[in-house]
């Protein structure tokens, strides 16, 4: 961790006038939020495997999805009365279930493998599969982390919102607006965006325009910081 802030803050997205070598004035420089949401995305790309085969992802592909879910869900957050920390940290994590299944289906005999890509659906292809799907895996994990319940229910719910879990609705919207912005369309995975979900946040499809563009130099500057220092 301490290695990777010291590389964030030094790298030429982030850097000031001088290098630093001390932790606390690297997080004064980037501020606890942006430590946080930079330090998460990080831990993410470490753990990626080389590619995500079932899915037909690469594994920057993946993660580059997960960041902008992570940001649009940040930004999208204050109208739906939900906390941008909450949603950064859900919107990163909401596709983790298909790490697990990744790992999973390296396993799986071919024929397998590929009768269940023939699907459309990737999740009716999982279900297939597996006997579950990423969303529900996601799911699962988090209650072994004992992460917050709403953030349990929002990653269960991602693809299927409803109007009484607004989290989920959010990262629905986030992720929709990933796919739609050109990030992680790999394997024919564009999201559809489900009315209700913005009924639930409070947000009109034709803001969704607006927003995504003035959040997308966010998302370029932090993978660009952890491209970088990773490199």
């Amino acid at each position: 961790l301490t290695a990777n802030i010291l590389r964030i803050a030094n790298s030429p997205i982030y850097r000031g006038r001088v290098e630093t070598t001390l932790v606390a004035a690297a997080c004064a420089r980037l501020g606890t939020a942006t430590v946080h949401e930079l330090l998460s995305s990080a831990w993410l790309r470490t753990t990626l495997p080389d590619s995500l085969p079932f899915y037909g992802e690469k594994a920057a592909d993946f993660w580059q999805h997960s960041v902008a879910t992570a940001v649009f869900a940040k930004r999208l957050a204050p109208r739906a009365r939900q906390a941008p920390a909450t949603a950064f940290t859900t919107g990163l994590l909401h596709d983790v279930g298909k790490l697990i299944l990744s790992r999973v289906v390296l396993r799986a005999d071919a024929e397998s493998l590929g009768r269940a890509r023939l699907h459309a659906d990737v999740r009716l292809a999982e279900r297939t599969l597996f006997g579950v799907d990423h969303a529900s895996v996601g799911a699962t994990l988090a209650h072994r982390w004992t992460l917050p319940h709403d953030l349990e229910r929002a990653l269960g719910e991602h693809h299927a919102p409803t109007v009484d879990c607004p989290l989920g609705a959010l990262v629905h919207v986030a992720s929709a607006m990933a796919h739609g912005f050109g990030f992680g369309v790999a394997g024919g995975m564009r999201r559809v965006l489900e009315p209700k979900a913005l009924q639930a946040i409070g947000w009109d499809q034709s803001e969704l325009a607006t927003l995504g563009r003035g959040a997308l130099s966010d998302i370029r500057r932090m993978t660009n910081a952890i491209d970088h220092a990773r490199g």
